[in-house]
Parts: structure tokens; C-alpha cells; sequence
């Protein structure tokens, strides 16, 4: 009839693969974690008080596939159905916004450069935190890898998401 649907064939081009890897990432599993950096250094006189600064860093690490790595090799095409092998979840980024980064205490003159250690501190926290937390293994247990096993086994095809 007219309005019946025409079965889905995808051809096996590269055009498969090209348009898989321009999505380039996929994030499965996300940190949003609150980190304190703290400092002291003496003070520039010899007889003043030392320095101190604590600052409160607000951070974002997140985990998945990096779909840029996906070869020819990891698409197979058969009939209807696009079978993926993609490569392993890795921690992706670590992201601290400026506008999350709160001086909670400071005593005396810091300088940019101070500054921006403390940060590479804090970045190091949350690497330490997401370590902690288990991220990246939540990453792969819910990558898509994964998730034929947790249902079952199906092989899925377009069919079954649209």
C-alpha cells in the first residue's frame, strides 16, 4: 500500500564510519565533584605574617568512548543491522570553569601563576576522586558495549529504535 514502510537497507560505505566518528564522543558516565585546594608561603618580608589562600573548586570529570578511534574494521553491515565494536571507555575530561572557583579564605598577595597551581591541584582531586568514585568503571559497565549482555543478547536493528 501506500503508507507501509520500504525494509531498511544500510549500504556498507565509509560513509557509515565517517558519520560515526563526527558524533566523535560518547560521555557514559559523569563526576560533578567539590574540591578544597589550600596554600602557604612565606610572606615577601622577612618578619611578616605567612601567606595563605583556600579555594573552593566546583569540577566536572566525565567518561566514555572516544568514537574517533573507531576503525573500517569495528563497523560491520549486514542487511538491516550496523554491528559496533567500540573501542574502551577512558576518562574524556576534566573541566573547571573559572566562574566555579571560589577564594574561601585568603591572607596576603597571590599570584596568577600561584593561582593556577592550585588549580592544577584541584584538577589532580577530582582525577584522584573519579578514581575513587569508580567513574570509569561506571563508564563501562554502562557502555553499549555492555548493554547487549544486560538485555539479553538481542541484536538490535533500526527497527528496534524507530
Amino acid at each position: 500500500g501506500l503508507f507501509t514502510s520500504k525494509p531498511l537497507l544500510i549500504d556498507n560505505t565509509p560513509l557509515v564510519i565517517k558519520e560515526i566518528k563526527s558524533i566523535a564522543e560518547l560521555n557514559t558516565a559523569t563526576l560533578y565533584q567539590e574540591v578544597v585546594v589550600d596554600s602557604t608561603a612565606r610572606a615577601a618580608i622577612v618578619f611578616a605574617a605567612k601567606r595563605e589562600i583556600v579555594l573552593i573548586v566546583k569540577g566536572k570529570v566525565t567518561a566514555g568512548i572516544d568514537l574517533q578511534k573507531l576503525s573500517d574494521s569495528a563497523v560491520f553491515v549486514k542487511d538491516d543491522s550496523v554491528h559496533l565494536t567500540l573501542p574502551p571507555a577512558a576518562i574524556r575530561e576534566v573541566i573547571i570553569n573559572p566562574s566555579n572557583v571560589e577564594t574561601f579564605y585568603e591572607f596576603g598577595k597571590w599570584t596568577n601563576e600561584e593561582i593556577t597551581l592550585l588549580k592544577v591541584s584541584a584538577r589532580s582531586k577530582l582525577l584522584a576522586a573519579s578514581a575513587e568514585k569508580k567513574l570509569l568503571e561506571m563508564a563501562k559497565l554502562t557502555n553499549l558495549e555492555n548493554a547487549a549482555l544486560r538485555c539479553g543478547e538481542k541484536n538490535y536493528t533500526p527497527h528496534d529504535f524507530f
